[in-house]
């Protein structure tokens, strides 16, 4: 079955066929967004079914800061996922490497081929974009879904 066809299949065994955005939102309210992404089969399914509502930043965060509840920092080389790109300039490579309970870790890359360490400093996480926040969340959802199969 294609992704397509699943998202119907849900829509008709939940009757989300009037107002999928309600029912989906409810779930994401009771159960909590990672519960919701891992019963929908993941993140971008969960977007599909709702349609143009768009998960709010705030709600993202509190995710993000509920799964750092467990640990004091957390690399993503430790979650076995690779650094996020943050910005790049011609003289400097930017990437998130690490949580914290607050915000990133971000790790400074200079030189020939950004391959010399300039520097880090932190971010809050009200401070990154929206697509950084949503690739953050997507990764701590495939950790959470990884730790119940």
């Amino acid at each position: 079955m294609n992704l397509q066809e699943d998202i119907q299949r849900i829509r008709e065994v939940m009757n989300l066929n009037e107002s999928p955005n309600k029912s989906v939102i409810d779930l994401i309210n009771e159960k909590g967004l990672i519960t919701a992404a891992r019963f929908f089969g993941g993140y971008d399914t969960l977007v599909k079914l709702l349609d143009d509502y768009e998960i709010p930043k705030e709600l993202l965060i509190k995710e993000i800061k509920d799964f750092m509840n467990d640990y004091t920092l957390i690399s993503f080389s430790e979650l076995g996922f690779d650094p996020i790109p943050y910005k790049e300039n011609k003289d400097e490579y930017y990437e998130i490497v690490e949580l914290g309970f607050n915000g990133v870790l971000i790790d400074v890359w200079g030189g020939y081929k950004f391959e010399t360490l300039k520097g880090e400093y932190r971010v809050p996480y009200e401070e990154l974009t929206y697509k950084t926040i949503v690739d953050i969340f997507e990764i701590i959802s495939d950790v959470t879904a990884s730790d119940f199969q």
